[in-house]
């Protein structure tokens, strides 16, 4: 039996057979660096006293629900490299289909707001040619990552401190796109998500009060008003149940063209408009 069914074996009491199988592999693929195809051309080889250490400890780890990402320190994002730490979120499979939309507007001059691990700013660098992007975000921890991200993935972007909430408005408009992964689940919602989320990820970038379900999509929407340049996109990951709060909202704000947009597991996950 090779290492990846051993390891996958000890996690199905706590994960379901695939969750557990896809952990088990990317475990191996990050103390060998080997792929599946190696793995299963060498099914004989054991770890070292080291490795099997290690190994023990991610697994004690992953028995308390602590996420994958954090324990191996990286993630894979529109196929780059993302190191993760407790201080952002892990990026998520359904992010790479806002950044897909992102990169069909051709867009010249971003703003990322929340950039969090700087996954969504990176990846807009790397897949649009002749583009300048920034990235904001509240917490000075996230900035430090999401410029190590940059650095690692060889993209030259600015990442700054802003608080949108408190967001002094750009004197003329800059961008022709406005992006946010911005935080949307209402604190009712918590009994849906899953533990590793709930007990680990930050909550601050998760959260938000029931009472105000769109608080960081107004106040982004506010900023855009003297930053977003007309004619130019605003684009968002939404919360699904939400969806028609989010259309009358940029209906609010005058946006033409508004879209809305599912997610791979066919939730409405995304919603675009156009600034007249």
């Amino acid at each position: 039996m090779h290492l990846a069914n051993t390891i996958t074996r000890q996690l199905t009491p706590y994960y379901n057979f695939n969750e557990a199988s896809a952990i088990a592999y990317a475990l191996v693929e990050y103390i060998w660096d080997w792929d599946r195809a190696k793995l299963f051309t060498y099914p004989e080889r054991k770890p070292t006293k080291n490795e099997q250490l290690w190994i023990d400890n991610a697994i004690l780890q992953l028995k308390q629900h602590i996420p994958l990402q954090y324990i191996i320190g990286y993630t894979r994002f529109c196929s780059l490299k993302i190191y993760t730490t407790p201080d952002v979120l892990i990026p998520r499979q359904e992010t790479t289909e806002l950044v897909q939309l992102a990169i069909n507007l051709n867009p010249r001059n971003v703003l990322d707001i929340g950039t969090g691990s700087g996954c969504i700013a990176i990846a807009i660098k790397k897949y649009c040619n002749n583009v300048i992007v920034e990235g904001v975000d509240i917490s000075q921890k996230a900035l430090q990552l999401a410029h190590r991200n940059a650095l690692y993935n060889n993209v030259d972007i600015n990442f700054y401190y802003l608080n949108i909430l408190q967001a002094t408005f750009l004197q003329s408009p800059k961008y022709d796109l406005i992006i946010s992964n911005p935080p949307y689940i209402t604190h009712s919602e918590k009994s849906y998500v899953d533990k590793n989320v709930l007990l680990y990820e930050p909550h601050t970038a998760l959260f938000v009060p029931d009472e105000q379900p769109l608080l960081f999509y107004t106040a982004i929407c506010n900023y855009a008003q003297n930053s977003l340049v007309s004619g130019g996109h605003i684009l968002f990951e939404i919360n699904p149940n939400y969806n028609n709060e989010m259309v009358n909202l940029l209906q609010k704000f005058h946006y033409t063209n508004i879209e809305l947009y599912n997610d791979i597991y066919k939730n409405i996950r995304m919603i675009k408009g156009v600034k007249p």
